[in-house]
């Protein structure tokens, strides 16, 4: 079976999911309810974004009238609370790591290598999940979003 594309009217197999001409997604009929979804509007999606420039911002937006109760940037406010603490953690392990690696000859040397990668890493992932927000959608990280969904669930006002 093969579809056509609603835009360009290209035909293609049936498991594709994107147009191979013009690059449009194919919009599959038995998924109305991603249609349906409206699109956040550019403060909600600000607010998101912004919950991840600090612990601080975020605590504020949990506390803002406007924005502790709508769920994208509840969501977004505890995952960045939620990252900053596992950040520190992975800091303090790292800090301890350095003490047996420098009885080791090119203990530094791989100290710092691995202080560099960790902290490269965590830089990006920062920058995807501030992106990813201001765009609108919840990049989850795995462990830590579980734990965001946790805290982000609890009503405002509620025991």
């Amino acid at each position: 079976m093969t579809l056509s594309c609603a835009a360009c009217g290209t035909t293609m197999p049936d498991i594709s999911v994107f147009c191979p001409r013009c690059g449009r997604p194919v919009v599959d009929a038995q998924l109305p309810a991603l249609a349906d979804v409206a699109p956040l509007d550019f403060k909600t999606r600000l607010a998101g974004a912004a919950a991840y420039l600090a612990v601080i911002p975020a605590a504020v937006l949990l506390l803002i009238d406007p924005y502790k109760r709508t769920p994208f940037v509840r969501f977004h406010a505890f995952q960045s609370i939620v990252f900053a603490v596992t950040g520190l953690l992975i800091a303090g392990v790292l800090r301890l790591m350095w003490i047996p690696l420098f009885m080791l000859p090119m203990g530094l040397l791989l100290a710092l290598l691995t202080t560099m990668l960790v902290a490269i890493g965590w830089f990006i992932l920062w920058m995807v999940i501030t992106v990813k927000a201001f765009q609108g959608e919840s990049f989850r990280i795995p462990v830590l979003a579980g734990l965001a969904d946790v805290l982000a669930l609890r009503v405002p006002g509620s025991r």
